[in-house]
Parts: structure tokens; C-alpha cells; sequence
């Protein structure tokens, strides 16, 4: 339950499940919402903000669709993506794969 000084407070003490383990902040790549002193904080992933977790296959801090990553943060077809959990994705195109995506002729 969020009371006091905390930010959000998910339940538990995990650094990494949303809401930071002392309950000041939220883990980069989440978005924690309510939470009062009978009801804890809601705490989700966010697509396009750059910092990849663990659901989203690609987050290339864009909500942009056919650059690689798509707005739902899906690696599109025709494309490589870089990945390390914590930071933006690097999406390049394949080549030799039949697709004509991004900057291929």
C-alpha cells in the first residue's frame, strides 16, 4: 500500500519488478499508477521509451511503425534488432532476406 513518502509501493521489496525495492521510484522502462493505504500501485511496462523489458522484443524509443521496431514493440519482419534489457534497441535491416524494408532499393 502507498503511504507516507512513497512513490509506488507493488507489494514487494524487488528492485526489479516495477516499483523500486524502498518504494521511491519506478525501475526504468515502468509506469506504476494509484495505490493508496488499502490498494497497491498498478505498475506496466512501457512501449517507445527506449529501455527494453522483459515482454517487449524491441523498444527503439519510438512509437514509430516500419523502422524495425513496431509500435507495439515487435521486431517487424525484415528486421535485426540489437537488444539488451535496460537500453534502446538497434534495428537494421536484413539483407538477402526477399524484403524490401527501411532504407533497402
Amino acid at each position: 500500500y502507498v503511504v507516507g513518502s512513497e512513490v509506488c509501493d507493488d507489494g514487494n521489496t524487488d528492485d526489479s519488478s516495477n516499483c523500486l525495492a524502498d518504494c521511491s521510484g519506478v525501475v526504468d522502462g515502468y509506469a506504476c499508477s494509484g495505490g493508496d493505504n488499502t490498494t497497491s500501485s498498478t505498475c506496466e511496462e512501457v512501449c517507445g521509451d527506449g529501455v527494453l523489458t522483459p515482454s517487449e522484443d524491441c523498444d527503439d524509443n519510438d512509437l514509430t511503425d516500419d523502422d524495425g521496431c513496431s509500435s507495439s514493440c515487435l521486431v517487424e519482419d525484415g528486421w535485426n534488432c540489437t537488444d539488451t534489457l535496460g537500453s534502446t534497441s538497434t534495428c537494421t535491416e536484413i539483407c538477402g532476406d526477399g524484403l524490401v524494408v527501411g532504407s533497402e532499393t
